[in-house]
């Protein structure tokens, strides 16, 4: 029964309206005809009375039991709905409220709208609310349930369907409430997924995962009922359909359940390889983001120790890991429609050509220690997830590195890539474009030079100092880190010098990247420890040293350097959207191509702005 086929005219009061539906409740369909008919009976109704009823009894049916803690009724001290209130205190409106919820509890002759209202009496603030509502509703609910079985027994319903799912939730949250005892609740439980099989399996899944939010209350046995009706419908019927709810859900139940009892998970991880790889094999073309499915396929497989299948799986991630081919869509910026912006950058570059004319070298290198022609660390983490919006989230992102390998994304990496691209564009557009202009302006004329670089880091920098280990025998050893960095800055000029001299040149950066890259990991790590913070970390069983990665994320680094630096720093070096450059040096994931002159400059541009930063101790910070 639809609303538009109930006459609401033919209802002269709120009573003969109650009456109708209490009689009639489950012949309707949905819920929401329900809901439909009151809005409507509320607004033809002339009686003011029976009106307020009916906003009353609109109030009483939209409550979300799982999303509102209690229903809302108005304290008279703040005008609004407070979780602790007394009778005395409410509002005259929400005294008639409450009295009139109390009223139909008692009087309602339907038992799915008693177990209803008694539990929403139970969710009024709490000075109102009493143990015997939340028992009586839990009487009801359990009543309700044998009626609303029964019923399905003749007519195969969603809607019938969705009220039992709703009626077993209220049934484990007020069982978990008021911690009464649970065997009437675990024989409902054991019977809905045993003995009626007009229920299906989706809607068996939904009760089970209403039962796994409040496991407590449930002991083994009803937990082994729960994984049978998994085995049953994977293993004996063979379910191969609804794959995005079998791999978000059903197997992760089922799962979830294997480790409340203390069972292997492995064939549920096997299966869930099983269905990833199937997936990729029904496909007829290739495509970038079946590579995710294999590489989630692969994990099962070396979970589960399934060397046959992890082999296949691994041929076909390296025949279509070859062939991913991502689309790409530019963003142009044209002078005509950014005329700011490329009036901003203009003048950027002007400023350089002027620090350039100034002829000091040490102005232009303590501008570039400032920062401030660099993007802003405030604006981009107070901007950046602005660019995230939230319809976002109900997607799958799948992020892929330098080498093609997927890694599928979640709301904090996803979050993580937008930060780091926001950062690239502004260096991209603002700040390489004037570092460019520095380094090619100050050749020409002679202000700039590798030695006055190397001449500043080591006179103006803790770099320069020389500092003393100890070998085996313990023998002290002067060392200096300007010999180990000196050679790729000189290269670097170098090749920018040939460069100016004959512009068909073309410029080779691979060895003043990959000798700088590697030097940061031990400068770093040199500085922490100078300022007494840790640069180790224990492995199970054993000490080591930190990686470039840990020691940007360790403590020292997050205390000492300020959030431009960290930045800066995290750019360069991370992976989620950063160039990781260090990672992809060492790894030889670079091809000649990823060698330039923009990286170089960042470099050197890290170089000196780890340089300004003193080894005074931490009390002296």
């Amino acid at each position: 029964m639809k609303a538009k086929e109930i006459d609401i005219s033919k209802f002269s009061s709120i009573v003969e309206f109650n009456d109708f539906f209490d009689a009639s409740f489950l012949e309707l369909g949905h819920n929401r005809s329900r809901i439909k008919s009151l809005v409507k009976f509320r607004d033809q109704v002339h009686l003011k009375l029976d009106k307020e009823k009916a906003q009353f009894e609109i109030d009483y049916a939209i409550f979300d039991f799982e999303r509102q803690e209690f229903f809302p009724l108005l304290s008279k001290a703040s005008n609004k709905p407070e979780k602790v209130c007394s009778y005395e205190n409410l509002t005259v409106e929400a005294k008639k409220e409450f009295d009139y919820l109390l009223e139909r509890a008692n009087s309602s002759t339907n038992t799915l709208f008693k177990a209803h209202y008694f539990h929403l009496l139970w969710r009024c603030p709490s000075k109102l609310r009493r143990r015997e509502y939340a028992e009586k509703a839990i009487a009801y609910y359990f009543l309700g349930l044998d009626e609303v079985l029964r019923k399905l027994r003749s007519v195969d319903d969603e809607f019938i369907l969705n009220l039992i799912g709703n009626q077993f939730s209220a049934l484990v949250a007020l069982t978990s409430d008021i911690k009464t005892e649970t065997s009437n609740l675990e024989r409902v439980f054991k019977d809905l997924l045993e003995n009626n099989t007009n229920i299906p399996f989706y809607e068996k899944d939904h009760l089970i995962t209403i039962a796994l939010k409040k496991p407590k209350i449930l002991t083994k046995e009803s937990f082994k009922v729960a994984l049978n009706v998994y085995e049953k419908e994977f293993f004996e019927i063979g379910k191969t359909d609804d794959s995005l709810l079998i791999e978000y859900h059903y197997i992760p139940n089922a799962k979830t359940l294997c480790k409340k009892l203390g069972l292997s998970e492995r064939k549920w991880i096997n299966l869930q390889g099983e269905f990833h790889l199937n997936y990729v094999k029904t496909q007829k073309k290739n495509s970038w983001f079946l590579s995710n499915y294999l590489r989630k396929a692969i994990s099962c497989f070396k979970a589960s120790k399934n060397e046959i299948l992890l082999s296949e799986s691994e041929t076909l991630f390296r025949e279509i890991k070859k062939k991913v081919n991502l689309p790409t869509r530019r963003v142009l910026l044209t002078r005509e429609k950014n005329k700011g912006l490329f009036e901003c950058r203009d003048q950027s570059i002007a400023l350089a050509k002027e620090l350039i004319s100034i002829k000091s070298s040490e102005i232009i290198f303590l501008r570039i220690i400032g920062g401030v022609d660099y993007p802003s660390a405030k604006q981009i983490n107070d901007n950046y997830q602005k660019l995230y919006p939230d319809f976002f989230r109900t997607f799958t992102t799948i992020f892929f590195d330098i080498n093609n390998n997927p890694m599928q994304g979640a709301d904090d990496i996803d979050l993580q890539f937008m930060k780091m691209k926001l950062y690239q564009l502004e260096l991209d557009f603002m700040t390489l474009p004037y570092l460019d202009t520095i380094i090619e302006e100050g050749i020409k004329n002679k202000t700039l030079t590798a030695e006055e670089i190397i001449s500043f880091i080591t006179e103006k920098t803790w770099i320069g100092h020389p500092f003393t280990v100890s070998d085996s025998d313990d023998e002290a050893h002067e060392l200096s880190w300007i010999p180990l960095i000196s050679p790729s800055i000189k290269e670097y000029f170098n090749q920018r010098i040939i460069k100016i001299e004959n512009p068909d040149y073309k410029t080779d950066f691979i060895l003043c990247i990959d000798s700088l890259t590697t030097k940061f990991e031990g400068l770093i790590r040199y500085f922490l420890e100078q300022r007494e913070y840790s640069i180790s970390k224990t492995v199970t069983t054993r000490v080591e040293q930190m990686n470039l990665n840990n020691l940007l994320e360790s403590e020292g680094f997050k205390k000492l350097f300020n959030q431009d630096d960290q930045l800066l720093f995290e750019y360069l070096f991370s992976g989620n959207g950063g160039l990781d450059i260090r990672n992809n040096v060492a790894h030889c994931f670079y091809h000649d191509g990823h060698y330039t002159s923009d990286k170089m400059l960042l470099l050197i541009s890290a170089l000196l702005r780890l340089g300004k930063y003193t080894f005074s101790s931490r009390e002296d910070k």
